[in-house]
C-alpha cells in the first residue's frame, strides 16, 4: 500500500505532512515502532516508522545525518507523535527531508502507535490477499485462452479481460500479431520498436524477465514484455495505460502472458518446420516416381 492511499484510508489521516510531499507514492511493506539512539540498525526498506522523538538528535548537523541516513535505507516515511517528547520534527530535518525526498509527518500524540499498526498492516494484508485472488484468476484466463485460442490474438484479449487494459502481440520489428483493440496501428508499432533498437538492441533493453515502462510521445505509457526462446527475443506483449505507472500485478501477468506467447510461437514454428519437411519429403516423392 502507497503512503497517500494510508493517509487517505487509515487513521494516518490525522497526520501533518511537513516534508518530502513529492514523495507520498512511497510503497509501505511494514510499519516499525523504534525509539532508541541505534534506529537505523532496526530498519528495512519500505518500512513506515513509529517514533516518540525520544532520542531523536537535537543537533542540526545530526538531525540532517540521520534523515540522510533513513533516506538512504529507503524508509516509506517517519511518523512523529507530538507534543509530547518533541513538539515538531526540527528545521534542519525538514530542509534535509525535503532535499532527500523523505516524508515526515506529525501525528497527534493521542493516537497509539498500536492502532496504526493494526489499522495499517491489516489493509496491506487485505491488498496482498486480493492480489493472490487476482493473480489466480488472470492465470486461468490466460491459461484458458492459450488452451482455446489458435492465435495472440486471444491471448491480448484475455489480457484486456483480466487487467482492463488494452494489450498488443507485436514480433520484433513491430509487425502486429494479436491486439485486443482492432483500431491498433501497425506502422505505430514498428515506429516504436525501430526507435528503440536504435538506441540498443531489443535483448539489452530488456536485459531481465521484468517487464520495461516505456512513455509514448502521446503521452500514454506502455508495459513491455519479451517473448523469448532459446534467450532470443522473437516478440514483445505491450500492455497500455493512460496512467504511467503500472501495478505489480500488471507486470506478474505480462511475464505469464510473454511465457504463453512463447510457447504459442514455437508451436508455430514447429507446425511450419514439419510443413516444410512434409513439402521436401512430398516433392522427392514426385521427381521419384512414388
Amino acid at each position: 500500500m502507497k503512503l497517500d492511499a494510508a493517509i487517505e484510508n487509515t487513521v494516518l489521516r490525522e497526520v501533518t505532512v511537513v516534508a518530502g510531499a513529492a514523495a507520498m507514492n512511497r510503497e509501505i511493506t511494514w510499519v516499525h515502532i523504534v525509539d532508541h539512539p541505534e534506529i537505523t540498525n532496526w530498519l528495512k526498506p519500505g518500512e513506515l516508522l513509529l517514533t516518540t522523538g525520544y532520542n531523536w538528535p537535537v543537533d542540526d548537523e545530526a538531525c540532517r545525518a540521520m534523515v540522510r541516513r533513513l533516506s538512504e535505507i529507503g524508509l516509506a516515511g517517519v511518523v512523529l507523535a507530538v507534543p509530547h517528547f518533541r513538539e515538531h520534527f526540527t528545521q534542519a530535518a525538514i530542509d534535509e527531508a525535503n532535499l532527500c525526498h523523505l516524508p515526515l509527518l506529525e501525528l497527534p500524540w493521542e493516537i497509539q502507535f498500536s492502532e496504526i499498526m493494526y489499522d495499517v498492516l491489516a489493509r496491506i494484508i487485505n491488498i496482498q490477499a486480493e492480489t493472490i485472488r487476482r493473480s489466480d484468476h488472470i492465470h486461468r484466463t490466460l491459461t484458458e485462452a492459450a488452451l482455446e485460442g489458435n492465435n495472440l490474438e486471444g491471448v491480448a484479449k484475455a489480457l484486456h479481460s483480466a487487467l482492463d487494459k488494452n494489450a498488443t502481440v507485436v514480433a520484433v520489428d513491430g509487425t502486429v500479431l494479436g491486439a485486443s483493440d482492432p483500431s491498433v496501428n501497425e506502422s505505430e508499432e514498428r515506429a516504436l520498436v525501430r526507435t528503440i533498437t536504435q538506441m540498443e538492441s531489443l535483448p539489452c533493453f530488456f536485459e531481465s524477465n521484468t517487464p520495461k515502462v516505456v512513455l509514448e510521445p502521446a503521452g500514454r505509457s506502455r508495459l513491455g514484455g519479451a517473448i523469448r526462446l532459446r534467450g532470443e527475443v522473437i516478440g514483445i506483449v505491450w500492455l497500455y495505460s493512460a496512467q504511467e505507472e503500472f501495478e505489480e500485478l500488471d507486470s506478474r501477468t505480462l511475464e505469464h502472458a510473454a511465457v504463453i506467447a512463447a510457447l504459442h510461437l514455437t508451436y508455430q514454428r514447429q507446425l511450419s518446420d514439419q510443413e516444410t519437411r512434409l513439402g521436401y519429403a512430398f516433392v522427392a516423392g514426385l521427381l521419384e516416381g512414388n
